[in-house]
């Protein structure tokens, strides 16, 4: 029953979020495909959902828009790179509440986590 599920397939992201994710004691879900994230998000209550818009962007947007449709609605963020204008825009189009270039994304992870991790444990 994981708390916050990550759709990514960078092995430094994925590190990164579960990582941080353990060291709050935040159950995090790393997943690579539409069936694993289909999964993670019908096993539990998710409280937050990451999507990496370095995903193909089929796969990225199916999954924001997937989270988009859940009852709660858990809080979805996107991540792109910062040149990838378009990358914000479809994630903003797909239902990601906030969308933020990488680099932003990795300074406010842990507050992330504990805003929408830990307040539900």
């Amino acid at each position: 029953m994981p708390v916050v599920i990550a759709a990514t397939r960078e092995l430094i992201f994925a590190s990164k979020i579960s990582g941080t994710g353990q060291a709050l004691g935040v159950p995090v879900q790393v997943v690579q495909s539409t069936e694993a994230f289909e999964q993670a998000l019908t096993s539990g209550e998710a409280r937050l959902v990451i999507v990496d818009m370095a995903l193909p962007r089929e796969l990225a947007c199916d999954c924001l828009r997937r989270a988009a449709q859940q009852n709660p609605l858990p809080q979805i963020v996107a991540y792109y790179s910062h040149v990838d204008g378009s990358a914000r825009d479809d994630a903003r189009s797909a239902g990601a509440q906030q969308v933020l270039p990488r680099s932003k994304f990795t300074e406010v992870l842990p507050d992330l986590l504990r805003t929408y991790g830990m307040a539900f444990l």
